[in-house]
């Protein structure tokens, strides 16, 4: 009888331990789930405003010769020269430049690519990562991820592009 009483007594007690354990880890895990996404929303807009601050930067350097309204192949080959002369300060950082019909014009990781018509390049994901650029060109400006050869790793990698447009030279 007291053995009884006792299994009555200590069994609920520990069926209520495991469930008050399986509870306190479940709300460990949401937290640690809540905590790494807003962790990673952090971090993600220190880093496109750190990139929008780079291609501020690289839009000042080249701003001179586009205002001056400038159109020619001498004024263009300019800024192309500016763009690829700069780089963003991280390893991986550089600028870019295609026209809007997908030729390359400025890709410092990958120079025998100037002058090639990317437009049909797609990532490993299968998405058209030249025509998305240029379409966020075309709407002014933009935040683009995508896949592409990452020159540190010499492999591709997510990225993380911003992109602004220069509609009256089409790139």
């Amino acid at each position: 009888l007291r053995k009884k009483i006792l299994l009555l007594a200590v069994l609920p007690l520990l069926a209520s331990l495991l469930l008050i354990a399986l509870a306190v880890r479940h709300q460990a895990l949401e937290l640690a789930q809540r905590e790494r996404a807003l962790v990673e929303s952090a971090y993600m807009a220190s880093k496109e405003a750190e990139l929008r601050g780079y291609v501020d930067l690289a839009l000042s350097m080249v701003r001179p010769i586009y205002d001056s309204g400038r159109d020619d192949a001498a004024a263009k080959q300019e800024a192309a020269r500016i763009l690829a002369s700069l780089s963003s300060g991280a390893g991986d950082g550089y600028f870019f430049a295609y026209d809007f019909d997908g030729l390359c014009i400025v890709l410092p990781p990958q120079p025998e690519l100037v002058g090639t018509n990317l437009w049909d390049v797609r990532d490993r994901d299968g998405r058209p990562v030249v025509q998305a650029l240029i379409a966020k060109a075309r709407e002014g400006q933009g935040f683009f991820r995508y896949v592409w050869n990452k020159p540190s790793m010499r492999q591709v990698a997510p990225k993380l592009g911003y992109v602004v447009g220069l509609p009256r030279w089409g790139w």
